[in-house]
């Protein structure tokens, strides 16, 4: 896709279409896969890049896998649209991790990063939703969330991550 062509062969009442035109500040999707996650939001970047002149480094992809944002990097390189290497595209825990290193609060804190400990999570969920923002979700849903986000880890280092484990 090179630039000015974001809406090529996406017909006005796809979700591809809507998510990509939506004017929300910030922007989550969230399905299985194969179900065109990052068709889409190649479609939103070249969007916003093409459509509101949005500077490529204000844009921050997030996702869960390194192999998903190993994905999401090359398909931005498809784009073929100039600057688009600017923005930033990473796991979570890579972007935490780089937002704290450099301002050496690890090192302030004297804390070493590490999973959280079974009675660490309550408190958790109450903190990161405190303003409602993900929803009106109870603990125990926050719970199994986490539940099935920590069983998509690789346990070791020849596992590959995958779906909630049963």
């Amino acid at each position: 896709m090179s630039t000015g062509n974001w809406h090529d062969n996406l017909h006005p009442d796809s979700i591809a279409y809507s998510f990509a035109v939506d004017e929300s500040e910030n922007c989550r999707s969230l399905a299985g896969p194969g179900t065109g996650k990052t068709f889409g939001l190649m479609r939103k970047i070249a969007y916003l890049l093409d459509e509101k002149n949005v500077e490529p480094r204000k844009i921050l992809i997030i996702t869960f896998t390194r192999a998903g944002a190993a994905d999401i990097k090359k398909e931005l390189l498809a784009l073929d649209i100039e600057n688009v290497d600017k923005i930033h595209a990473s796991t979570l825990h890579s972007f935490c991790m780089g937002v704290l290193m450099p301002r050496d609060v690890l090192d302030m804190l004297e804390r070493i990063p590490r999973p959280l400990l079974d009675y660490e999570k309550k408190p958790l969920f109450y903190d990161i939703n405190v303003d409602r923002r993900f929803g009106r979700r109870t603990i125990s849903a926050c719970s199994k969330l986490l539940t099935d986000y920590e069983s998509a880890w690789a346990r070791l280092q020849m596992d590959e991550p995958g779906f909630t484990q049963s």
